[in-house]
């Protein structure tokens, strides 16, 4: 997506991304299910953003993903089912989590971000480029 949203947004915006009047709706924000797709994001999304032409730097802004410990803190599962991320998280060294009930956001790879200290307490009112992903039904 290449509008700045906050993390709920990016929700919304991605349930309406993809629908289908047979289906309803059927996207979600990326959910990065395996260390692979983890690693694959960063090359993709950076070469879709430089093929449209948008300058937008994932390293320091970061990606909102399908991610949080909202639901139980200090616990990182994906927003569509709950389930726990299930790889270790390398986590950029700037943005370590130490406080919890926050949303993550995908940076260098593979590294992901979370409580940047420039952010205020709840970062997932900051707004960011976001990637969509279709369910196959």
């Amino acid at each position: 997506d290449t509008e700045m949203r906050t993390h709920d947004e990016a929700v919304s915006n991605c349930k309406l991304r993809f629908t289908s009047s047979e289906n309803g709706e059927f996207g979600r924000l990326f959910e990065p299910r395996t260390q692979a797709l983890n690693n694959f994001l960063y090359d993709f999304a950076d070469n879709v953003y430089e093929d449209i032409g948008v300058n937008y730097n994932i390293e320091s802004s970061g990606l909102l993903i399908g991610v949080d410990d909202r639901y139980i803190a200090g616990s990182f599962r994906f927003i569509s089912d709950r389930s726990e991320v299930p790889y270790t998280i390398q986590w950029h060294e700037c943005c370590v989590p130490t406080s919890t009930g926050g949303c993550v956001k995908y940076g260098y790879p593979p590294y992901w971000y979370f409580d940047h200290p420039s952010y205020p307490s709840n970062n997932c009112d900051v707004k960011a480029f976001s990637v969509c992903e279709a369910l196959i039904l």
